[in-house]
């Protein structure tokens, strides 16, 4: 795993703990992780074969590439993968050991994605998430809930599994997968001084924009400073590296999760782990508009050059078309991910309100900008940066974002007349001059 430098105002480097949720070569099978505690011995044994099965053919013996893509559904949107895919002189695109390596990729990938949903999904009330804001908070009630930012210091990493103290929630055991999302939700919380918070679900709720219906008429200014003393993700203490089971706590009992804006980046995540892991190096992977890209785009002769895959970000347009293109560039290694005012939206009085909730004023967010889009090694870190960035505005999200090495973001402001204005960090691609 990839060390995440960071730059202080004087230019000096330095380094913190990893929070990339998953290297694009890491060697350990994401399958194993999610269902060894779960799955039955008859279905485990049927899932190591097929990873052994699927397996593409050595370094040594390709002799071309086939292009092949992938689509389903998840977390409630869909998903496309490419993948160059290695075969010997022997094999064709049509041989039954290509077509059998094929569908056992495409269960390997819904299986993986299956799993993040049944982790992180808010819809579902089995998901680890729903158990976890289900669960109940500290017996003692004598702490005065705060939502200052300031305090995000706060975030313990306790080494031992702690006692029962009466100011803390019972014990609440997570898996590996949902521990170093929150960990990456932690290191982001911390870095945008609050502006990413994944405890906003009562503010998103009452807005109409998690798992309640849409709003009709706006919320009181005293139901939503009534919720702000509910919220704040330093009231959620994660344990140690070294704990087993990894555990939450809670340090008030109102409050829940909703990990809707960094859960697709993981996702892209886990299935760049299970490609990667398995002998496929060159692919783009995209869910819900979130990417990540390894190697080329192969097709043909071994011997033939590969392309540069090409990227895209949206145009910001409310009720536009969906597929129109803004800004287009090359992505070999890296991943990609865009946040948004143009399509979680809706409107009342003639004013438009998104669903991105900022969480100091409690309302959603009118700063003009409608757009960020992120470049980093980790998908999990992207998506939820680009959302911080939503919040945080032009001038500071840039700030912060050239002080971060490996990390690059554009943020695209609309001012009252309707004009667009783009805000690069220093090497983000396609830029004009650049």
């Amino acid at each position: 795993m990839p060390l995440f430098y960071f730059k202080n105002h004087n230019g000096d480097t330095m380094i913190r703990k990893p929070v990339l949720i998953s290297s694009l070569k890491k060697k350990s099978c994401p399958i194993k992780i999610k269902t060894m505690a779960s799955v039955p011995w008859g279905a485990l044994i049927y899932l190591i074969s097929m990873i052994i099965l699927m397996s593409p053919c050595s370094a040594s013996e390709i002799s071309h590439y086939s292009l092949e893509n992938f689509s389903g559904r998840t977390m409630g949107t869909t998903y496309h993968i490419k993948v160059s895919m290695p075969l010997d002189e022997k094999s064709t695109i049509h041989s039954s050991s290509h077509i059998k390596i094929k569908q056992q990729l495409k269960e390997a990938i819904d299986h993986t994605l299956k799993g993040v949903n049944q982790s992180m999904s808010i819809y579902s009330p089995t998901s680890e998430i729903s158990r976890f804001n289900q669960s109940s908070g500290p017996a003692s009630t004598t702490a005065t809930p705060t939502n200052d930012v300031k305090r995000s210091n706060d975030l313990t990493s306790i080494n031992a599994l702690p006692t029962r103290n009466p100011s803390l929630s019972p014990p609440f055991p997570i898996s590996s997968d949902f521990y170093r999302v929150m960990q990456t939700g932690q290191t982001l919380y911390r870095l945008t001084d609050g502006a990413w918070d994944a405890t906003l679900k009562p503010l998103i709720d009452l807005w109409g924009f998690g798992t309640k219906n849409q709003r009709k008429t706006l919320p009181s200014p005293k139901m939503i400073q009534s919720l702000i003393q509910q919220i704040g993700f330093n009231h959620i203490i994660i344990s140690g590296p070294d704990t087993r089971p990894h555990i939450l706590q809670k340090r008030i009992h109102p409050i829940s999760l909703d990990l809707g804006s960094i859960a697709k980046g993981f996702g892209v995540d886990t299935v760049a782990d299970l490609l990667s892991t398995h002998g496929y190096h060159n692919y783009l992977i995209e869910i819900g508009g979130e990417v990540v890209t390894a190697g080329e785009k192969r097709i043909g002769k071994a011997e033939e050059p590969g392309k540069a895959w090409i990227v895209g970000i949206n145009r910001p347009d409310k009720g536009g078309n969906p597929n129109a293109v803004y800004l287009s560039f090359p992505l070999s290694e890296g991943a990609l991910a865009t946040s948004g005012d143009y399509r979680n939206f809706y409107e009342i009085e003639g004013k438009t309100y998104s669903h991105i909730i900022d969480p100091v004023s409690g309302y959603p967010v009118d700063n003009g900008v409608v757009s960020t889009s992120v470049i980093a090694p980790d998908c999990t870190f992207a998506d939820g940066l680009a959302t911080a960035l939503m919040v945080m505005g032009a001038k500071k999200g840039i700030d912060l974002v050239n002080r971060i090495e490996k990390t690059e973001a554009l943020i695209v402001v609309r001012d009252e007349a309707g004009t667009l204005t783009d805000h690069y960090s220093a090497h983000f691609p396609g830029q004009p001059n650049l």
